[in-house]
């Protein structure tokens, strides 16, 4: 415009460059005042002296359009009214939550899974899952884990082209454990093991062993050659069991031009030359699960953490999925996206790869715009199979980043948000002698006023900066239907001290008997690994949960030897929960291991038998007593039968001189 403005006045081209010049430089002045020195004279002058009646209505915006975009705006504030101290009567009626307190901690579970149910060294445990299962004692929080196919680690003559792609193709079974018990020597208690997998419980059986998609991102395997595949170690040493790909879920590999341009796409001219591929088989890809669902949506963003399932006696895993924008306005951008929803969950099967994209938030307005793109790849949520949705869970890539966004965006207020008055950091816990913020985790556990025990995620909140660890509030997302998806927040009192997790370590540390036999297991060359400090809300009050693993130096297998267990009053330590329970509940502290449980439900002490034949069938007696109290949930009773059990049996070996 400047140049048609000034060329009537130019009578040359001389003039015309000259005026041209001029008027160039004028507009780089106009756009260096305009755009750098104007915005600054105008902030120095203008919005420093009066910055927050300035700037208010534009955080009153994103406050609201934050809050709205992450769901915030939806959670459910509610004030605790008294804290109070953990007693006796709180710890009775939250019987059912305690009985299924997590006393494994998936880090060490993970490593105690692979020494003892890898079985082979071509096996890998990659992750562990939380979930609940309807077992015969009841309802039950469990960690799972799948035994996938780590063909790297064949003996390195084995690592064939045939082996690594057609004979060693998939891995084999779960293993599951309950969350609340371990054996005598602090191992876990197996509810489905080995190989092929045993389980007493028809909830966990699984009809089809074989695992051929995963985590753990195999290579891409060739099935229905003439080789039979590996499939399990035989009963009989040096011997194996073979087995035969049924499903239909591979490539087919063809013959002539085809398998060349097959061998060609994947650039491996084996699948051309080998004389044990035929136009029959089949050529499973993408068999890490998280890259099979990103080539067929990769519009969608996933969760960090896909989980293992038992469904209908079939393994299948589930993958959260998401819906999101950067560009939801003047909302506050959180680890990439300003806008998330978990619209999608996907199903994949371990042995065929199939997958299922059920829409569990139809009227979403993204997911309806993909929905109409791709119409056929959506599924129903009233379309799933009996049983799945008792197994979803609040994703945790959502739950983390609507804390860590609630941790700021709880201040509704614009003068208080920007004078940032009561800015929130989600908790801190020490685990490996590292600080770090506690990880989300999924528990059992009775909300207050509420009547039942439902299967929840929790993280609790601190005060914002240093040296200020006290418990300010504490966010829960439920799971269990028909209250999925519901967001909480409960709040202390303000002016009232509760506990955070860093006070509560701290407090471990300078109890006498607890720490002084942390440092006796140090010198004695074994390391002691502090598991996740649980923060448990029994009704208005909390309780703290953290266990203790010892693992030998020369023998990476972490056993569960000791619970810690405090209030805001005490810490007690014990080689069980119920012990340190009831020591608690007594206001004791310290280390109590050994002592004996005093609850009203305890069994009464046995007259003392005088027979071989009394002796046999008192512990009989205690034993089916001890079963009985195991599948109630009545770990109390549980332990005090085993205890007259093996106080049977050392009558029995006395009397015998054995």
């Amino acid at each position: 415009l400047l140049l048609v403005a000034v060329r009537p006045r130019a009578r040359n081209a001389a003039g015309l460059l000259t005026l041209a010049g001029g008027a160039g430089g004028l507009w780089l002045a106009l756009a260096f005042l305009l755009g750098e020195v104007w915005p600054g004279t105008y902030e120095q002058f203008a919005v420093h002296p009066q910055q927050l009646a300035a700037e208010l209505p534009y955080i009153q915006n994103n406050i609201v359009s934050t809050r709205q975009a992450m769901d915030l705006d939806r959670i459910d504030t509610r004030d605790l009214q008294d804290p109070g101290t953990l007693d006796a009567n709180i710890l009775q009626r939250d019987q059912d939550a305690l009985s299924d307190v997590r006393i494994a901690d998936w880090r060490p579970l993970l490593s105690a899974y692979n020494q003892l149910q890898r079985i082979r060294q071509y096996y890998d445990f990659v992750d562990i899952d939380v979930d609940r299962y309807a077992l015969t004692a009841g309802r039950q929080q469990v960690m799972l884990s799948t035994r996938e196919l780590d063909s790297g680690s064949l003996a390195q003559v084995a690592r064939t082209w045939q082996n690594i792609h057609l004979v060693y193709t998939h891995g084999q079974g779960v293993v599951v454990s309950p969350v609340n018990q371990v054996d005598a020597q602090g191992l876990p208690i197996l509810l489905v093991s080995n190989i092929p997998a045993a389980t007493d419980e028809p909830a966990l059986h699984v009809d089809r062993q074989q695992v051929y998609y995963g985590l753990h991102g195999a290579d891409y395997a060739v099935v229905g050659t003439r080789l039979d595949e590996f499939d399990r170690p035989g009963d009989n040493q040096n011997s194996e069991n073979t087995s035969r790909f049924a499903g239909s879920g591979g490539v087919a590999v063809g013959g002539g031009l085809e398998r060349l341009g097959t061998a060609a796409a994947i650039g491996d001219m084996n699948l051309l030359l080998s004389a044990d591929v035929n136009a029959q088989s089949q050529l499973l890809l993408h068999r890490q699960i998280q890259e099979r669902i990103q080539h067929v949506a990769p519009f969608l963003r996933l969760d960090s953490d896909p989980y293992q399932m038992i469904l209908n006696g079939q393994l299948v895993w589930i993958q959260d999925a998401y819906t999101w924008t950067d560009r939801y306005p003047d909302a506050t951008v959180q680890g990439g996206a300003n806008y998330l929803r978990n619209s999608v969950k996907v199903t994949v099967d371990d042995y065929d790869g199939s997958m299922h994209f059920y829409a569990v938030q139809p009227d979403e307005p993204i997911l309806q715009v993909w929905m109409r793109l791709y119409p056929s790849l959506f599924t129903p949520l009233d379309q799933a199979p009996p049983g799945l949705t008792d197994h979803f869970r609040y994703p945790e890539d959502l739950f983390n980043t609507q804390a860590a966004l609630l941790a700021t965006y709880h201040m509704t207020d614009p003068q208080t948000f920007y004078n940032r008055e009561d800015l929130w950091n989600i908790a801190q816990e020490t685990y490996n002698d590292r600080v770090q913020p506690i990880q989300a985790y999924f528990t059992m556990l009775r909300l207050p006023g509420e009547s039942g025990t439902e299967f929840a995620t929790i993280l609790p909140f601190t005060p914002s900066g240093q040296n200020r660890n006290n418990m300010l509030a504490w966010m829960v997302a439920r799971s269990d239907a028909p209250n999925y998806g519901q967001l909480r927040v409960y709040r202390f009192p303000q002016g009232r001290l509760v506990f955070g997790p860093q006070q509560i370590e701290a407090r471990i540390n300078q109890e006498p008997s607890i720490s002084s036999q942390i440092t006796l297991w140090s010198q004695q060359g074994s390391q002691v690994l502090r598991g996740n400090l649980l923060v448990i809300p029994l009704e208005e009050a909390v309780l703290y949960v953290q266990p203790l693993y010892i693992q030998a130096q020369s023998n990476p297998l972490p056993e569960l030897k000791r619970i810690i267990v405090a209030s805001t009053s005490s810490v007690v330590m014990a080689d069980r929960l119920d012990v340190a329970l009831n020591a608690l509940a007594q206001g004791r502290s310290g280390d109590v291991t050994g002592s004996a449980p005093t609850q009203q439900n305890a069994p009464a002490a046995p007259a003392a038998p005088s027979t071989n034949v009394d002796l046999v069938a008192a512990a009989r007696d205690h034993l089916r007593n001890a079963e009985a109290a195991a599948g109630r949930g009545d770990w109390t009773t549980y332990g005090a039968e085993m205890a007259a059990l093996r106080q049977a049996l050392d009558q029995l070996s006395a009397a015998n001189g054995s």
